[in-house]
């Protein structure tokens, strides 16, 4: 039977829906779990001891990460020599954040499904953007870790490693000659054959945009905006006296953040919060404030974006979904 257009776009918006709900619930069973083990009366004394406009500046501050990511994007966009309204890219970024809560926030995708449907990009054109955007989120959450790795005494090995994955990852893709092999290679098996030429256009979108003036100035750009949700999380703590210095803030907050992206968990759901938890204990917090301030930080990053999106998407839907 004949399957409609309409039918389809309406089976992709119920699957991501799906995926959204998924991720949510996820998320509820992390925190309840959390909070339990924080202690419920001792997470909330210290959740309410925070002034209010001491929320107000960390949610402000993590916008302006968000906008900072949002310029990121545009540039992306640009060295592809993609076209599209900038108000429509602005809502089809915020929409991506929605997909952060998805496995390695592959879900994010959906920014190039929504080209498509905006301005006609071939997503295999734009699919490498988002690439670009989690490759360069992961040089800058590293440098931010670097900040911190030769004063403290744990997670060197890991860094190096990590840091040492990255490059070659990049450092092939950037080699033509190997890249183009490859391709060659994978054109040859027969599944494959058909989608040489979409294969071809996602890697020259990509060398374009690893090239090393925009992986550059891309990677400055998710240093800034990672650093400023960084101080989001300096101000909870300063709010609170906890006499944690700035240093010792950045190195928790990132590599919290980059062990949950590794797991490749929903929006990294339990190893970034256990992460962060166990380092804010290891550098001196009880148990029942580190549970709070984890759990107070996702919630002003992570999952403002989130609902951020999730409210645009549905706003938005019937826009760029048909």
């Amino acid at each position: 039977m004949k399957v409609s257009r309409q039918e389809l776009i309406a089976g992709k918006g119920q699957k991501l829906i799906s995926r959204i709900i998924t991720g949510i619930m996820v998320g509820v069973v992390v925190t309840v779990l959390f909070f339990l083990w924080g202690d419920v009366r001792e997470v909330k004394d210290v959740i309410f001891s925070i002034s209010w406009y001491t929320y107000v500046l960390a949610i402000m501050t993590t916008l302006a990460s968000y906008f900072i990511r949002f310029f990121k994007w545009q540039f992306f966009l640009k060295v592809l020599k993609i076209e599209v309204a900038w108000k429509d890219s602005l809502n089809i970024h915020f929409i991506g954040l929605s997909m952060s809560i998805t496995p390695g926030k592959l879900g994010e995708l959906l920014k190039s499904y929504l080209l498509k449907n905006t301005a006609g990009v071939e997503m295999a054109r734009s699919a490498p953007a988002v690439f670009a955007d989690r490759l360069t989120d992961l040089f800058a959450m590293l440098c931010l870790v670097g900040v911190g790795i030769s004063l403290f005494a744990f997670g060197k090995l890991a860094f190096f490693i990590v840091l040492g994955g990255l490059l070659a990852v990049t450092l092939v893709l950037q080699s033509k000659r190997i890249s183009l092999q490859v391709i060659e290679w994978l054109a040859m098996i027969p599944v494959l054959t058909k989608h040489k030429g979409s294969m071809l256009t996602l890697y020259e979108s990509t060398y374009e945009l690893l090239r090393w003036k925009p992986l550059l100035f891309s990677t400055l750009l998710s240093v800034i905006a990672w650093f400023m949700e960084c101080i989001s999380l300096y101000v909870l703590i300063v709010n609170l006296d906890l006499g944690l210095t700035l240093t010792h803030v950045v190195f928790i907050f990132s590599l919290g953040t980059v062990a949950g992206a590794l797991s490749m968990l929903p929006g990294g759901l339990g190893i970034a919060e256990g992460s962060m938890t166990g380092m804010f204990m290891y550098f001196g917090l009880v148990k029942g404030t580190a549970v709070s301030i984890t759990l107070l930080i996702r919630l002003v990053t992570l999952w403002l974006g989130v609902l951020i999106g999730i409210a645009i998407f549905f706003v938005k839907r019937k826009t760029y979904m048909t």
